[in-house]
């Protein structure tokens, strides 16, 4: 078990027992062990996307619906972005919920931004299908956008200052333009 949970965790010491793995996936893993899986491509499969995290898994999820999903292959893009919107909606109510309780159990919140990542992933990707694309374009885009309207980030600006909300403010409308 100490091998697949060094797995799990990228950043986790192989000898270590203690790395977690997330109660919904323990089944899973508890099925595909090395050996189990060596011949066996379907598992293969199912351990490398159950190995990734984050916006890897939600990129390969996202891939793997686009290829083999009968249902995706159909969706066009204004259905989707009716159903991102549509999220975008019920992620503004719990937001104001949080505002008014923040002690509060924020499960929805996470679970309704979880939706809108996965609407505006799934929405890229059929845009991209649909208008001919590659998906990583979007990324690139929308990177260099908000490096041009915010020049006075030491990472990639070019010296501009900003020391105020209303300085930084004015910058980005002024590129904006």
């Amino acid at each position: 078990m100490s091998y697949i949970r060094a797995i799990f965790n990228r950043n986790s010491n192989p000898s270590d027992t203690n790395a977690t793995i997330p109660a919904d996936l323990q089944a899973s893993w508890e099925s595909l062990t090395p050996s189990s899986s060596n011949n066996n491509p379907r598992q293969q499969t199912r351990l490398h996307h159950l190995k990734l995290r984050g916006v890897d898994r939600m990129e390969n999820m996202v891939k793997e619906l686009g290829e083999e999903c009968p249902w995706t292959k159909e969706v066009g893009p204004e259905l989707m972005l009716s159903w991102l919107k549509s999220e975008c909606k019920e992620v503004g109510k719990e937001i104001k919920e949080a505002i008014k309780n923040p002690s509060g159990n924020l499960a929805s919140l996470k679970s309704e931004l979880g939706d809108i990542l996965f609407d505006a992933h799934m929405l890229n990707s059929i845009c991209s299908r649909s208008f001919s694309f590659p998906p990583s374009e979007t990324f690139e885009v929308g990177c260099k956008k908000v490096e041009r309207r915010t020049p006075y980030m030491k990472s990639w600006g070019d010296g501009t200052k900003a020391e105020t909300v209303e300085e930084a403010e004015k910058i980005w409308q002024q590129v904006k333009r």
